[in-house]
């Protein structure tokens, strides 16, 4: 019987080995993958993401961004708040006039 693993699932266990430096076998053994799998889901991983990602083509970059990313979005809904509370003090003012 063949299982169905979820491309999250796959990254995932792409991005221990690659990150934490965990040899295939013991991959396998720690996430109850075949071995062979995990070999075959490697191959395509650094086959695909030297297509996908020519000039970034690491986990490593892929974080990076993230994090820049979710730094943005935080920075961004600030600036987002400040806006809606001075719009609700300049609509207060217009309504004391």
């Amino acid at each position: 019987m063949l299982s169905q693993y979820s491309s999250d699932f796959k990254l995932e266990i792409i991005r221990k080995i690659e990150t934490e430096n965990i040899s295939i076998p013991k991959a396998a053994i720690r996430f109850g993958v075949n071995k062979n799998t995990l070999q075959s889901w490697m191959k395509k991983y650094r086959k695909s993401s030297a297509l996908i990602f020519p000039e970034s083509n690491t986990i490593e970059n892929i974080d990076k961004q993230l994090i820049r990313l979710k730094k943005e979005n935080e920075m961004l809904k600030a600036e987002n708040d400040l806006l809606k509370r001075t719009a609700i003090y300049f609509a207060r003012c217009a309504n004391m006039n």
